[in-house]
C-alpha cells in the first residue's frame, strides 16, 4: 500500500438536511469513499476536507473556502456526516484523502439555504427493506417501529410522501421504492411522522411493474409510464454557464436556489412526451421546480410542476410539448437528472401486492382500515407510525422490477392529527368483520341480528328456512363502518310467518362471508 498511487474516487452522493427542531442547522451526509477500489477490498479513506462558502465552491477557489468541521462518525448504514450551522445561505463540498495522501477530486456541490424555511419536509416518510412480513404478523408493529432520532440501517430506507399535498386536502401519491426486498414472507413497509404534523392514510397499496430490462417504469395518476431515458445533451443556466455534467444523471447534481433557471435540450425533443426530473429538497418544505416550454412566440408556459421529495427521488410530468424545456427553481433543491422518456414498445406487467398485515404503534390491527378508498382511516398523530405487509407476487422471468407505495393521505397539523385520533379512540370502530349470534336465542316472534364492519360496504343479509330455500332478504343495501343491527320479525318475504323450527341466517359482502342457525319456538 505505501506504493499506491491512486486517488480516491470523488463522492458524489453529499444531500443535505434541514433540523426541523433547530432554525439554520444542516447535516450534510455522503456514502463512505474507499481508499481505492471498493470497501471491503481497501477500507475507507483517511479523511474529508469538507469546505464552505458563500458562493459556488469550484477547483479554483477551493482553497479560499472555510473548513466546516470534522465528520462525525461512520453511522451503521455505511454514511458519514458533519453538522452545520449557518449565519447565510452556505455551498458545501468536500475532498477525500487516503493514508497515501493521494486526493480525490470535488464531491458534488450541496446548497445550504438560511431564512424562514419550512423544514418539516412534507411531514410522513415510507420506507422499508429487507422483507420482514412475518415480523408485522407476529409482533404487530415492535418489530419495524423506530424512534424518530433512530438512525437507518443498510436493510431499511425511507423518503418523503404526500409532499405535493396540501394540508386537510385527500391525495395520492406514488413513491417509488428501488430499494425494497423481499424476503419469504413478502415485503415489510413502514409509514412514520416525526412528529412535527399528522396524517390520514386512507388506503395504501403497493405496486409491482415488472418490465424488459434496460427499461425504467414510472408511476402516474391513471396508469405507468415505460421506455428509456433520453439525457441532457445541453444545459445552460440563465448566466449561459454550460451545466450539462451536473444534470446527465453522471452522478453530479446542480444546486438551484429560488429564482435559478436551467434550459435542457435532449435528443428526443423532435417529440411530445413525458419530462423526467430527479431532485430532493433536503427537507425544505415549499421547493418547486416547474417544468416549462417555449412557444412558437418565444414565450415560456408551464407544462407541470415537480415537488422534490426530502431524499433524491425521479418523477415525471407526462405529455411535455416538443423542443427544448427549461427548469424554473422556486425555492432552494438540488436537481441531478433531466430527460425525456423515449416510450417502450413492450407493455409492462402490473402485480397489486395484497396487504397481508397492517398494525399502529399501539399494536393495534388496521388493515381493513387501510385496505380500500373508503370512510375508514388510520391516523398517525405526533412521533407515530404504521407498519405494513405486503405478499409478493412471483416476478416474471427475465424482467426487472420497480416497486410502487401507493398512498392515498390527508396532511394534517399536530393538533388536527390529536384530535382525530383522540375521536376515533373514544367511538372505536370495530376493527375486523363479524356476524353475531342472534338475540334472543331461541325466540318466537322477534330476534335482533348484530353486525361488524370496519369498512363501509354492499351488505347482503337473508334468511333461510331449514330445507336451505331463502325466504327472507333483510338487507341489501350500503352500510358505512361500524356495528349495525338488523331485525326480524320471524315472516317471509310475502308477510307470511315461519313455522317453529331451525333456520339459518347469512351474510355476505364484497370481503366477507358468513352463516349462523337459529331457533324459532312454537
Amino acid at each position: 500500500d505505501a506504493c499506491d498511487t491512486s486517488p480516491p474516487a470523488a463522492a458524489t452522493t453529499l444531500t443535505a438536511t434541514c433540523d426541523p427542531n433547530h432554525q439554520d442547522r444542516w447535516t450534510v451526509s455522503w456514502t463512505e469513499v474507499a481508499d481505492d477500489d471498493t470497501l471491503s477490498k481497501t477500507g475507507r479513506v483517511q479523511w474529508y476536507d469538507v469546505r464552505r462558502s458563500g458562493s459556488h465552491i469550484t477547483s479554483d477557489n477551493w482553497a479560499q473556502a472555510d473548513q466546516a468541521g470534522t465528520p462525525n462518525g461512520v453511522a451503521p448504514d455505511g454514511t458519514a456526516s458533519v453538522t452545520l450551522d449557518i449565519t447565510a445561505s452556505t455551498y458545501v463540498r468536500l475532498e477525500a484523502v487516503d493514508d497515501n495522501a493521494n486526493w480525490s477530486g470535488l464531491s458534488n456541490e450541496v446548497l445550504l439555504p438560511y431564512g424562514n424555511y419550512d423544514c418539516s419536509g412534507g411531514g410522513m416518510f415510507a420506507g422499508g427493506g429487507g422483507g420482514g412480513g412475518a415480523q408485522v404478523r407476529g409482533a404487530r408493529s415492535a418489530s419495524l417501529a423506530r424512534s424518530s432520532g433512530e438512525s437507518l440501517t443498510n436493510s431499511f430506507e425511507e423518503n418523503s410522501v404526500l409532499d405535493a399535498a396540501a394540508l386537510d386536502q385527500p391525495s395520492e401519491d406514488a413513491l417509488r421504492m428501488d430499494w425494497l426486498a423481499a424476503d419469504g414472507n413478502g415485503y415489510g413497509v413502514r409509514l412514520r411522522e416525526p412528529g412535527g404534523r399528522g396524517a390520514s392514510v386512507d388506503q395504501v397499496s403497493l405496486l409491482a411493474v415488472d418490465h424488459p430490462a434496460g427499461t425504467v417504469s414510472y408511476r402516474i395518476p391513471h396508469g405507468t409510464l415505460l421506455g428509456t431515458l433520453s439525457t441532457a445533451t445541453l444545459a445552460q443556466d440563465q448566466g449561459g454557464q454550460d451545466v450539462t455534467g451536473l444534470i446527465d444523471g453522471s452522478g453530479s447534481s446542480y444546486v438551484g436556489d429560488s429564482g435559478a433557471v436551467v434550459r435542457v435540450q435532449t435528443s428526443a425533443d423532435s417529440t411530445k412526451g413525458p419530462v423526467v426530473v430527479e431532485s430532493c429538497s433536503g427537507g425544505l418544505g415549499g421547493s418547486r421546480i416547474v417544468v416549462e416550454t417555449q412557444g412558437a412566440a418565444g414565450d415560456w408556459a408551464a407544462a407541470g410542476t415537480i415537488v422534490p421529495r426530502v431524499r433524491f427521488d425521479q418523477q415525471v410530468i407526462d405529455s411535455v410539448p416538443a423542443g427544448p424545456f427549461r427548469l424554473r427553481f422556486l425555492g432552494p433543491c438540488t436537481v441531478r437528472l433531466a430527460a425525456r422518456l423515449l416510450p417502450g414498445t413492450q407493455a409492462p406487467t402490473e402485480q397489486w401486492c395484497a396487504l397481508s398485515a397492517a398494525a399502529a404503534a399501539n399494536g393495534s390491527d388496521v388493515r381493513e382500515a387501510l385496505s380500500a378508498r373508503d370512510s375508514v382511516s388510520a391516523v398517525l398523530s405526533g412521533a407515530d407510525t404504521l407498519s405494513l405487509a405486503f405478499a409478493a407476487p412471483s416476478q416474471v422471468a427475465g424482467t426487472t422490477r420497480d416497486l410502487f407505495l401507493v398512498v392515498d393521505g390527508t396532511p394534517l397539523t399536530a393538533s388536527m392529527a390529536t384530535r382525530a385520533k383522540q375521536a376515533a379512540e373514544a367511538s372505536p370502530l370495530p376493527r375486523s368483520f363479524a356476524l353475531r349470534q342472534n338475540q334472543p336465542n331461541p325466540f318466537h316472534g322477534a330476534t335482533a341480528i348484530h353486525f361488524d364492519l370496519p369498512v363501509g360496504q354492499m351488505v347482503r343479509l337473508e334468511i333461510f328456512d331449514a330445507q336451505g330455500r331463502r325466504v327472507r332478504t333483510l338487507a341489501n343495501r350500503f352500510y358505512p363502518a361500524g356495528s349495525h343491527v338488523a331485525s326480524w320479525d320471524q315472516r317471509d318475504d310475502g308477510g307470511v310467518a315461519l313455522r317453529p323450527g331451525l333456520c339459518f341466517y347469512r351474510i355476505e359482502t364484497q370481503a366477507f362471508r358468513d352463516r349462523k342457525k337459529m331457533v324459532i319456538l312454537p
